[in-house]
């Protein structure tokens, strides 16, 4: 594209009196209005807000704000889509050397590299540069460091084409500015803000567990990692708290200069405690507060040198972090890694630090990514204050069960802050500012929440549980920032002088550390003198009513929560937590009007059970090193999902289901394979009968960082039935954002009627009917054939010569035997991968080996993954790994052939997509259960007319696999061309023989056909 006339004409104009802008009168603010403001709306950006959006809303930000304390200031603009920061742009008069000063560069990078903006500009119009904000800066590095564009106003018309495409905002909405930012990722040197800064605090931590351990001998392991823990917390949220001018800047940085640096320290966390209020600083007992004050901290000896390397590396020029432009939702993607590993004390009162043996088998820690999150709050929370007003919601509670370092609970709060705003912002605001507690404040900036409803919605809507004490600090630290954001040392102040109350809401009735899974009913089981304090400890047994009474108002007993068995088949309730709140507690006749109760929420809010509950719980297998007897019989005991294998998730998504209050919505972001699990149809079968299933969203190709798992997110109403369909919606990841791609509708009736209750596609009813009309003329494969596993080995990374390569079949060494694996099988096609496997006692698996069917010539064989099967023949006989099924049939008839043509059919493979295909499109799994439940025409060897079809079949099927055989020998593509049609029309003739063989109509082949 050409370069707009108006910016041709701000060349021109720049040219004319260039020597005058150099002269350093000529000032930035002059700058910016007469130069780089209409420079950007050429550039398509709204710069002066002529669309009169709200602040939230708006394209550009303007900070320029002087930071209190300091000489440097925020970028002077801020550019967003949506709300969603892209891009800093940071301006200078014309004086400055844009090209080789490295003050004014550094300045930029840091601010970029803290709020993970990947491109940022630094301008004075006359020099243009742009930075990759991913290169860690350093105050030493030149001006040309992390540099990726330069030019001069003289180049615009020549270098406009490439500024437009990335920094135009239809650039930007386009998805141009993500990708090219993407594509030069992998640069040598960038680096990731989250992962830098985890490695420094994960660097005080050991420091700190060090030093205390070496100095306060009595401290025990538990209170090592509370010191540890809090220290840390107290700093960074101080330090955010000056930067952001909150604080008066330079307090931390101060007590470098002398000695008794902790107990200073110490000082500066007992005055936070008289400003804000905030279990962080919490150390005397005061009326009111339910939680125990810290005893501990303030009186402990931490080496001077030790904190003074760690204040000063909190502060320019040494810092390469900028803490005021550090959001909640980055602080908690460090602090969910930081969490993952905890201090142990060894012999001799040493700290280490190690990672938790969840955390090890997990794999890892994975952050929700924020897309994730704003999705699932704008499916419940979203969806809950659609029409309504701040009244009507004044009650509504949210909870996430396993809240980790908060980053649903953020989002949900942050969704809360900015509906009231726009909410009063657009119902006369004047009148809700007046009163003793106003809501809402005029500022240059428009109309802003005013701190103490920023508290009130918090501490009325917001509320998590973890296991983990160190996470609910984290969580509290990451909100009570949240409360801060906007908030000044003088607004601050004017509410410690005007209402004598302190700045922070106490959040200890809010946030709780707990076994979100195990109620105290556990200690029926197991008495409680036999269980050690530790254990105790581990298990942290959680009592949701007497913990949360202002949400479970009215108390419950196991035997009230249960309904009569013809309504509810399955009991799944659990003392302590209601079926759905003060429904199950009402009287029959209001049962019956409880469509009233869900549409009709009065003024109060919604009473009983949480309105929304929202998260990501872990994903944990209970079984191998961290399997618990006692909890595993407790988890069988109460929960329909504690079935084969028990995965921590399985139980939260029954849990959940529980927590949440009639006519409210619960959504969580799971592994997708509950949908298909042949072990979890009771949990299906739960979710259809206690809840209204608004949507499952299947995310293709991996949420989570490192692990190839396909995630669903599941959105439901508890307390009625799902309805007659719901939908399964499957959806991609592109930049930063679901984009929906394919839909499913899933019958409720035929799920509930099917064996193990699948969440699979209808294809508009046919596939049922279908399946219904041909069950009465075949058989289920089970019924004429064994379908097996393969060979189950033991661990080929342990034990290497388990498996082993062979130049042919010749050379396999005496006590081995050739095998296939699951790569080895195509449709009517098998080749030998040259492996060969271990045949011996040990190597069997106790038995697991069976010469009759590994053995086996003319068995069957398909892949253990896959969206669907595909089928080969054996002709050789040989062994079958454990990455594939092996179907021997029993007897010589049906013909092996006639099996092989119909299981690969177009027609078994539109039932297998539409009954038994998983949803994943990360290795989708090919199941033995479903295998064995695949339709064979039913044949009769007396009748002619079957008889013949039997033959016409096999003689099919001989053809094609003879032709599948020739296809790897021939060398020309002419040959290969032709033998590829004469495959083709040959698979068509076998199609149209199944068709006939099932007597399927014109209109139903061509749904066959038709079908993806």
């Amino acid at each position: 594209m050409s370069i707009p006339a108006a910016v041709v004409e701000l060349v021109a104009r720049f040219e004319r009196n260039l020597e005058a802008y150099r002269s350093g009168q000529y000032n930035e603010t002059q700058l910016r209005r007469e130069f780089l403001d209409p420079f950007f709306k050429a550039l398509g950006w709204d710069i002066d807000n002529e669309q009169g959006l709200a602040e939230a809303y708006k394209d550009v930000v303007h900070e320029d704000h002087l930071r209190v304390g300091e000489a440097t200031k925020a970028p002077d603009y801020c550019f967003r889509v949506g709300g969603t920061r892209k891009f800093f742009l940071e301006a200078k008069k014309p004086s400055v050397a844009v090209k080789d000063e490295p003050a004014p560069a550094f300045q930029l990078r840091r601010y970029a590299y803290t709020a993970k903006l990947p491109l940022n500009i630094l301008s004075d119009f006359e020099e243009f540069a742009v930075y990759d904000g991913r290169f860690k800066p350093h105050k030493d590095d030149p001006a040309a460091t992390a540099r990726v564009f330069f030019c001069t106003f003289r180049d615009y018309a020549e270098k406009w084409d490439w500024i437009a495409s990335i920094f135009s905002r239809d650039a930007v909405l386009k998805g141009a500015f993500d990708r090219f930012a993407e594509s030069s990722k992998a640069k040598r040197g960038t680096a990731e803000f989250d992962a830098d800064f985890l490695a420094t605090i994960e660097g005080w931590r050991l420091d700190l567990a060090r030093n205390l351990a070496l100095r306060n001998p009595k401290l025990t392991q538990r209170e090592l990692n509370f010191a540890v823990q809090r220290i840390i917390d107290r700093i960074i949220f101080l330090r955010i708290c000056e930067a952001r001018g909150i604080e008066d800047h330079g307090r931390l940085q101060a007590l470098v200069n002398g000695d008794r640096i902790y107990p200073r320290l110490a000082e500066l966390f007992q005055a936070a405690d008289a400003r804000y209020n905030s279990g962080l600083f919490h150390f005397q007992p005061e009326p009111g507060r339910r939680e125990p004050p810290d005893e501990l901290t303030l009186a402990l000896d931490i080496d001077d040198k030790l904190l003074r390397d760690l204040l000063r590396g909190l502060y320019y020029p040494d810092s390469p972090y900028a803490f005021d432009v550090i959001s909640a939702d980055i602080l908690g993607q460090v602090y969910e890694q930081f969490l993952g590993k905890v201090i142990r004390l060894t012999e001799g009162h040493r700290a280490a630090v190690e990672e938790k043996p969840e955390v090890r088998k997990a794999g890892g820690v994975y952050y929700t990514p924020t897309y994730v999150v704003d999705y699932i709050v704008g499916q419940t929370v979203g969806k809950l204050v659609e029409g309504r007003t701040p009244k009507h919601v004044s009650a509504l509670r949210i909870l996430d069960p396993a809240c980790g370092s908060g980053s649903f609970l953020i989002g949900a709060y942050q969704f809360l802050l900015d509906w009231h705003r726009d909410w009063y912002t657009a119902h006369d605001p004047a009148k809700w500012s007046r009163g003793s507690q106003p809501a809402v404040v005029q500022t240059g900036k428009g109309w802003v929440l005013t701190i103490a409803e920023r508290k009130r919605i918090l501490l009325n809507h917001v509320f998590g549980v973890d296991i983990d004490a160190q996470a609910v600090e984290v969580t509290k630290l990451s909100l009570l920032l949240k409360v801060l954001e906007g908030e000044t040392g003088q607004t601050l102040q004017t509410i410690f002088r005007l209402f004598r109350e302190r700045a922070l809401p106490d959040l200890g009735d809010n946030l709780k550390c707990g076994n979100a899974l195990i109620s105290p009913d556990f200690y029926q089981q197991e008495q409680l003198g036999l269980l050690d304090e530790e254990e105790r400890y581990r298990i942290n047994v959680f009592d949701w009513h007497a913990e949360f009474p202002q949400v479970f108002r009215t108390p419950h007993t196991a035997g009230e929560l249960r309904e009569p068995a013809a309504a509810a088949p399955l009991d799944w309730t659990l003392p302590g937590v209601p079926l759905h709140g003060s429904y199950a507690k009402a009287p029959r006749r209001a049962r019956r009007s409880a469509k009233a109760t869900v549409s009709a929420p009065t003024a109060s809010g919604w009473e009983g059970g949480f309105d929304v509950v929202i998260g990501n719980p872990p994903y944990v297998l209970l079984q191998d090193e961290l399997r618990d007897d006692r909890q595993l019989a407790y988890f069988r005991s109460r929960f329909a999902a504690a079935s084969y294998k028990i995965d921590t998730y399985h139980l939260f998504i029954e849990q959940v289901i529980r927590l949440g209050a009639r006519g409210g919505r619960c959504a969580l972001i799971t592994p997708a394979n509950y949908l298909t699990n042949n072990h979890l149809d009771k949990l299906r079968r739960l979710i259809l009968e206690r809840c209204s299933i608004e949507r499952i969203v299947v995310i293709d190709g991996g949420v989570f960082k490192g692990i190839s798992v396909d995630n669903a997110i599941f959105v439901v109403s508890p307390g009625q039935p799902t309805s007659a369909t719901f939908e399964i919606l499957h959806a991609r990841i592109e930049a930063g954002s679901l984009r929906p791609s394919t839909r499913l509708s899933v019958s409720s009736k035929n799920a509930l009627a099917d064996a193990h209750v699948l969440f699979t596609g209808t294809s508009g009813g046919f596939v049922s009917k279908l399946w219904q009309r041909i069950a009465d003329r075949t058989w289920t494969l089970d019924q004429i054939a064994d379908v097996n596993f393969g060979k189950q080995l033991r661990d080929r990374k342990k034990f290497t010569q388990d498996v082993i390569s062979v130049a042919s079949a010749r050379l396999v060494p005496a006590n081995y035997r050739p095998c296939y694996s699951g790569r080895d099988i195509g449709r009517y096609a098998l080749t030998w991968g040259k492996l060969a496997c271990l045949n011996d006692e040990v190597a069997r698996c106790g038995g697991c080996w069976d010469p009759g069917k590994h053995g086996a010539r003319r068995k069957l064989l398909t892949r253990q993954i896959g969206r669907y099967p595909d089928f080969a023949l054996d002709l050789e006989g040989w062994d079958c790994l454990n990455t594939m099924f092996m179907i021997n049939l029993r007897t010589e008839w049906p013909d092996a052939r006639y099996v092989l043509g119909i299981l690969n059919s177009k027609l078994l493979r539109t039932l297998w997509l539409d009954r038994f295909y998983d949803q994943r499109r990360t290795f989708p799994k090919i199941k033995g259960a479903y295998l064995k439940r695949l339709p064979v025409r039913r044949l009769d060897l007396s009748d002619p007319a079957d008889k013949t079809l039997h033959e016409r079949m096999a003689q099919l099927v001989e053809q094609i696999l003879e032709l599948n055989q020739r296809l790897p020998t021939v060398r020309t593509p002419q040959e290969k061309t032709a033998l590829e049609r004469q495959i083709a029309a040959t698979d068509t003739q076998i199609d149209r023989l199944v068709y006939d063989l099932y007597g399927l109509t014109e209109e139903e082949i061509g749904i066959v056909e038709g079908a993806k």
